[in-house]
């Protein structure tokens, strides 16, 4: 979705009032987050936001960092603000060698996915976090193409549509940092022995 520089407009502060009205979203969006976690996430002192040059969506920044995209009214968290809270969205666990294809933009097939992490009570068209096993830092958001029933029958198919990930161009309107070592340029790897 991403794969093109973004022409941001300018970034407004958020007062006190707009960041407790994004908290409000973000708990509704993501009732099961931690209260910590979505602290992380916003602060009231550091917040922004910029709208994206011809179109509705919305970029929110805390410090550097933009940890959240509205698209068209839909609250999703970027990679920057799924490494400040890792919980915000259930994940996808896929083997090493698949994150190469999900980082040039491929979504995630369903045969890349170690199974049974993330299929628990996945529905159709919800945001989902992708990550490497043996890696606890997500590195792509998508919405999922399956069902929990659907991925026990098929086996194959679609698993997520890629929405934003680690290295994309809404990633470059960041810091480029990385939440730990197992980040390349192209590829994640397990950190955890």
């Amino acid at each position: 979705m991403f794969k093109k520089p973004l022409s941001l407009q300018a970034q407004n502060k958020l007062g006190k009032k707009d960041v407790k009205g994004l908290k409000t979203r973000l708990l509704s969006a993501f009732p099961h987050a931690r209260p910590e976690s979505l602290e992380s996430v916003l602060s009231t002192s550091n917040m922004t936001m910029a709208k994206l040059s011809g179109s509705r969506h919305t970029l929110y920044f805390n410090g550097d960092d933009p940890v959240l995209l509205d698209l068209d009214g839909e609250i999703v968290p970027t990679v920057y603000g799924l490494w400040r809270a890792p919980d915000l969205l259930p994940s996808f666990v896929v083997h090493p060698p698949v994150s190469k294809f999900v980082l040039n933009g491929a979504d995630l097939m369903l045969p890349g996915c170690v199974r049974p992490f993330g299929f628990s009570g996945l529905k159709r068209g919800q945001l989902r976090a992708v990550r490497v096993q043996g890696n606890p830092m997500p590195f792509a958001v998508g919405r999922s193409q399956i069902s929990e029933g659907d991925a026990a029958v098929t086996g194959r198919g679609r698993a997520l549509e890629s929405l934003h990930w680690f290295g994309d161009c809404l990633w470059k309107e960041g810091p480029l940092s990385v939440p730990n070592s197992g980040f390349a340029a192209g590829c994640v790897s397990p950190i955890e022995e």
